[in-house]
């Protein structure tokens, strides 16, 4: 688990600040008015929904594994996902860190409700094209946007360094907070939500 010595994160005040997210028809919509992306409805739907989670310490990828019958697997290897439709597997490379595993395990839990198809016989360019779509959903996955909004705004409140209580809080490595605060501040500058990346977007994600 990432651990931050200096900093402490109330979860209470994080639970009064709740969120709430209103799914209208195909669409979701959060409090002020802003819609989903496709691919965060993707992480809200496939993923999230599959567990009961509301704070980021309920954000369990291996309850979510077991509730979508993914088998999950530790050896010292690269993290990868293998098996078949109907008998997933997903290796994790124990050689990493738990922080690390944790995104890794994200990652391929993304891939698993998004796509299909062997990546060795793909183009570059479409399999880049998926493993941009898979960095962005993992970062929905692990931190989604409602739940962010509410943290930094407690964070606001106590004057706390938002960087390294997000990663605590959220139990994820301090470089991918760091690229998902960048990609929260690109999405909420941008006129339309948008499954299109931009430049500056794909830079975060593939940083």
């Amino acid at each position: 688990m990432f651990f931050c010595s200096n900093i402490s994160t109330d979860i209470d005040k994080l639970k009064q600040n709740k969120t709430e997210i209103h799914i209208q028809g195909d669409l979701g919509l959060f409090p002020w008015g802003e819609v989903m992306s496709r691919l965060e409805m993707l992480v809200q739907n496939q993923l999230l929904s599959a567990i009961e989670v509301h704070y980021p310490d309920e954000i369990d990828l291996f309850e979510i594994a077991y509730r979508l019958q993914v088998l999950v697997l530790s050896k010292p290897c690269l993290s990868t996902l293998s098996g078949t439709a109907n008998h997933p597997v997903i290796v994790l490379d124990n050689r990493l860190t738990t922080a690390e595993q944790r995104v890794q395990l994200a990652h391929e839990l993304c891939h698993f409700v998004a796509h299909s198809g062997d990546q060795l016989f793909m183009s570059p360019l479409f399999r880049s094209y998926q493993e941009s779509q898979t960095r962005r959903m993992t970062m929905y996955l692990l931190s989604p946007t409602h739940m962010l909004t509410d943290s930094l705004n407690a964070m606001a409140s106590q004057h706390i360094h938002p960087l390294l209580s997000v990663a605590q809080s959220f139990d994820i490595p301090y470089d991918f907070a760091k690229r998902r605060l960048d990609l929260y501040r690109l999405e909420f500058t941008r006129p339309v939500k948008s499954d299109v990346f931009t430049e500056p977007e794909q830079q975060i994600l593939f940083a």
